[in-house]
């Protein structure tokens, strides 16, 4: 298998069961043109991003607070002020927030296309969802691990740079923040390197069959590609994709994505693990903090926004490169030893980033599970024996208007933004200007730190959730497995609004009993009722007296 055809009429493909027609299906739908558009806005903010961070550095100690917290030997700051309050500066940083993932989901989108048709090139493509940075292809070089590395790195860098790029002044100047060129360079380099990436992959077009996200769609495309219809199991889902055709009686409810899918089980203890950990982390520093400083229990119901007031502990990083951690009302030592400003912002970015990490794997993996839930939506729209009765399976469907009308989706992606923002904002970094010395200072105000646990709980419940989840009804689970549902599909062609049903094709009598055919159907109002006393096989089922 080398490339992927341009256009594919309507043909017939050689199955088990003989000849069947398939429709044709098309490569270059809107979706793509979504993908260029995205790319194109985050090769934008690269570029907005790079120019910020160079007249920052360029013009630095240039503007009032700077030249008035000026370091004695000459050296400037690497900011610039803006004269904002708090809750502006928090409101931005949560935007910005949001636009970093709109960004970083549609780059990750066209990787991930491509990811799936570099498996199928390799002829190890099963599921139309993949964890896409734990997974590789092996001669698919923008699939590679190494590839999967950069990108990975470049996201965490995105999210730890986008907490610091509005930076509090901590040295009494109230109302104004600033905007440090550092952390806008690094959110450029961290964009920089996925807008890379996802350009590498969406030139790769000769070899992408289609950019539908949409499984019915991808699995008659493999339809049209060597994948076969097999006969015989018509009512095995994808938890029995291994075991041999066997009658099977319907079910009314099938099994959960924790019972079929075996790599969910590791996603679940992995979803988990951050709310006990981020909990820890705020008793740990309550603790602490009330033993140092009674008064800072005061703060213990405050959101507590001026980081230097009780309740704030911090982290600041002096010449010797340790991390000493200084508790109470000031935070600023009477003595301060001198500090590498340098070394110390760079350290900060990379504290802040080993941090961040974990929660964006743990996004990440997350991110199985919703589009798996999305795609076995998808497949059980076509159920029209279902209550409430859905509208028909459909396989021209734009994957960003699929996304935005899912609301396990739509769930990730607030969380995705709140998270990160929640999670920067409970480690406030500061620019401390006096005494003729400079500091970059992380407060960890550990009110936020409990708000932050609590979100990443709440996340975690609605994982556990769709992954225990039964989905309903007699149409057997195929979580986007693409063999299971070319094995479910006997019939690709779509009605007038170009829907498909699954159901009851009709009773006909042989001389040894009742066969009645269930399969796919252009027309709901064709089906009739499937009673659960009967047992199944392939496109027929026999009257069964035991279920």
């Amino acid at each position: 298998m080398n490339t992927v055809e341009e256009h594919h009429s309507i043909r017939k493909v050689e199955g088990h069961d003989g000849s069947v027609e398939l429709p044709d299906y098309e490569r270059y739908t809107k979706t793509k043109k979504f993908c260029i558009i995205g790319l194109a806005l985050a090769w934008v903010r690269v570029a907005c991003c790079i120019s910020v961070s160079v007249y920052i550095i360029l013009t630095d100690g240039q503007n009032s607070l700077a030249r008035a917290y000026k370091n004695s030997d000459g050296k400037h700051t690497l900011v610039r002020e803006v004269k904002i309050t708090d809750a502006v500066a928090e409101a931005l940083a949560f935007l910005v927030n949001i636009l970093v993932t709109l960004l970083t989901d549609t780059m990750g989108f066209i990787h991930s296309t491509s990811l799936r048709w570099a498996w199928y090139r390799e002829e190890r493509l099963e599921f139309n969802t993949n964890i896409r940075l734990f997974t590789s292809a092996r001669k698919s070089a923008v699939n590679r691990w190494h590839a999967n590395a950069i990108w990975t790195a470049c996201l965490i860098l995105c999210y730890a740079s986008t907490s610091q790029v509005l930076v509090a002044d901590g040295s009494g100047a109230f109302g104004y923040s600033n905007l440090y060129g550092l952390a806008v360079g690094v959110l450029a380099i961290g964009l920089l390197g996925q807008a890379v990436i996802a350009t590498w992959s969406a030139f790769s077009l000769h070899q992408i069959a289609t950019w539908s996200s949409n499984p019915l769609k991808n699995a008659l495309a493999l339809r049209h590609h060597e994948l076969a219809h097999v006969p015989g199991r018509s009512m095995m889902a994808v938890s029995g994709k291994n075991d041999a055709s066997v009658a099977k009686g319907p079910r009314h409810h099938q099994k959960r994505l924790y019972r079929s899918i075996m790599a969910i089980r590791y996603i679940v203890a992995l979803v988990w693990a951050l709310p006990v950990m981020a909990i820890a982390w705020a008793i740990a520093l309550t603790l602490i903090s009330w033993k140092s400083h009674p008064d800072s229990r005061v703060m213990a119901s405050s959101w507590a926004s001026n980081p230097y007031e009780p309740g704030a502990l911090y982290t600041s990083t002096p010449a010797d490169a340790d991390i000493p951690l200084v508790l109470g009302p000031n935070p600023w030592p009477a003595s301060p030893r001198p500090m590498r400003f340098p070394v110390e912002l760079l350290l900060g970015i990379l504290v802040v980033c080993a941090i961040q990490g974990p929660q964006t794997m743990r996004l990440h993996c997350i991110e199985l599970v919703v589009y798996m839930t999305r795609d076995e939506e998808s497949w059980r729209a076509a159920n029209r024996s279902s209550k409430p009765a859905r509208k028909g399976a459909h396989l021209n469907t734009n994957a960003f208007i699929s996304a935005v009308t899912s609301w396990p989706n739509i769930v990730l992606f607030v969380e995705k933004s709140l998270l990160h923002w929640v999670l920067g904002q409970s480690l406030l970094p500061t620019f401390w200007f006096q005494q003729g010395n400079r500091a970059f200072v992380l407060y960890m105000v550990y009110i936020r730190v409990y708000i932050f646990a609590s979100t990443t709980f709440c996340l975690a419940l609605f994982t556990t959730y769709l992954v225990f989840r039964r989905p309903g009804g007699c149409q057997p689970a195929t979580w986007g497995h693409f063999q299971t549902l070319s094995n479910l599909i006997d019939d690709w062609n779509v009605g007038e609004k170009g829907d498909l049903y699954w159901g009851d094709k009709g009773v006909r009598s042989k001389g040894y009993g009742m066969l009645v055919q269930v399969g796919l159907w252009k027309a709901s109002g064709q089906f009739g009722r499937i009673l659960f006393m009967l047992r199944f096989q392939g496109n027929i089922y026999s009257i069964y007296k035991e279920y």
